[in-house]
């Protein structure tokens, strides 16, 4: 029975993750051809992060049990990104764990404890978590691309103000966008329900 209630949510999180980070790109594709986002190059993967919003609403259902999966999965989909940093394996994995926290911090910070969390969840709630998650894992993930990757023949305030500032977007706009499919999905249930 034990082993059910860890591995079933560890596999929901797992899947919904890595689908959602695999349809990121194309959804990416889509709005740089209707925005014509041509000129701007480096917002591809930041404008939109699905997968944020992914990890926060798991969080806020399953709790702390589901931390070995968004691991995993956040390893997973940095793969992706290998070639892109230069085959540094160690900054995949370095991003991943800190990335892991960032929605457990926010709850903590806003509410001292995980339980209150449930018993004052309200929409605005999730939007702060949503907010200051993302704010964290920008800070974060910028923080460990210093550490690992960074040039630093180029001036730190230039990486600094873009990045930090394409990771928080991304991972808003993500968020904002899990959220309203959600909403979308919860209320066509009730009505197909009632």
């Amino acid at each position: 029975m034990f082993k059910n209630k860890l591995i079933f949510p560890n596999f929901i999180v797992l899947s919904l993750y890595l689908f959602f980070h695999y349809i990121n790109f194309p959804l990416l594709n889509f709005f740089e051809r209707v925005f014509n986002l041509y000129d701007a190059p480096h917002l591809h993967g930041y404008l939109i992060y699905l997968p944020h919003g992914i990890r926060v609403i798991t969080f806020l259902v399953f709790g702390v049990k589901i931390l070995p999966a968004i691991f995993i999965a956040q390893a997973i989909a940095g793969i992706d990104f290998i070639n892109i940093l230069n085959n540094n394996y160690l900054l995949t994995i370095a991003t991943s764990l800190a990335s892991l926290p960032c929605v457990l911090f926010a709850v903590l910070l806003l509410f001292r404890k995980f339980q209150v969390a449930y018993e004052k969840l309200s929409l605005l709630n999730i939007l702060l978590i949503v907010f200051l998650s993302s704010l964290l894992n920008s800070f974060l993930s910028y923080c460990t691309r210093i550490i690992f990757d960074y040039d630093f023949n180029q001036p730190l305030n230039n990486f600094f103000s873009k990045e930090l500032f394409e990771f928080l977007t991304g991972d808003i706009i993500g968020s904002l966008i899990i959220i309203f499919l959600l909403t979308i999905y919860s209320r066509l249930r009730e009505k197909l329900k009632g």
